[in-house]
């Protein structure tokens, strides 16, 4: 998506939902006058609230500021008045009541979800603990991971070739679709012609770390929280690989 397609975006996002949004500190800020939004788009603003929160300063700062909504009682809720630490952080709970936050990174990182698989029917029965951003969230990188491979073992996928089998995962309504392509056959070494039911269980794996490689695996923040005790901070390495 190009950049003035992408701010295009998320004025249309702030407009379509007439939030009375404050862009402040790492995030924004909901006044709690109306919130007329759809599940999915307050998944697109949680997912990204740092951007929106940016370009509601640009908006202000030429006389442009989000349009109000009127109060209603008969209007559903968002989930808090304030969005917590980054508007983006996914949280996993843990044993004992322990929570633990992930913050930064990529969104496939911060899922533990390196194929960005949608959230769903899917995604739970192969473990799926929730979803964020419209991505299903995993307990940890291992069942993400065995999530890919397991979408590409249905039929829906074994009955096409890698390059179609590219095609229904990375859809041109979401992805540049010939550029995935030719980066799965470049980081595997197997032709777009290939069946997917002839692959054997290392090629496989192939797919599926060039799949992760182009998704964007960045490693950011994780921190535990527990009621009655400090926040625990452990900081990962980015690990990010260039496309090229």
């Amino acid at each position: 998506m190009r950049f003035s397609d992408f701010q295009n975006e998320l004025d249309a996002v702030i407009d379509r939902n007439r939030l009375r949004l404050t862009a402040g500190g790492q995030g924004l800020t909901w006044d709690g006058e109306g919130w007329d939004g759809t599940d999915e788009d307050w998944e697109y603003l949680n997912d990204y609230g740092p951007e929106i929160a940016d370009r509601l300063k640009e908006r202000e700062a030429v006389g442009a500021p989000a349009a109000p909504a009127p109060a209603s009682p008969n209007q559903p809720q968002p989930p808090a008045a304030t969005l917590p630490r980054r508007s983006n952080d996914v949280f996993i709970e843990r044993e004992e009541g322990r929570r633990e936050w992930r913050s930064g990174g990529s969104r496939a990182w911060r899922n533990n979800n390196p194929g960005n698989i949608r959230g769903g029917q899917f995604a739970e029965a192969h473990g799926a603990v929730g979803s964020a951003g419209g991505f299903a969230v995993f307990p940890d990188y291992a069942t993400g991971r065995e999530a890919v491979k397991s979408l590409l073992g249905t039929p829906n996928y074994q009955n096409l070739t890698v390059n179609e089998a590219i095609g229904r995962y990375a859809p041109p309504s979401e992805n540049d679709t010939g550029r995935y392509q030719q980066l799965i056959e470049q980081f595997t070494g197997l032709p777009g012609n290939t069946p997917m039911n002839t692959l054997t269980e290392e090629q496989l794996e192939r797919v599926a770390d060039a799949i992760e490689r182009i998704e964007g695996w960045k490693e950011g923040t994780v921190t535990y929280e527990q009621q009655g005790t400090e926040p625990e901070m452990e900081s990962g390495e980015p690990s990010d690989v260039p496309l090229s």
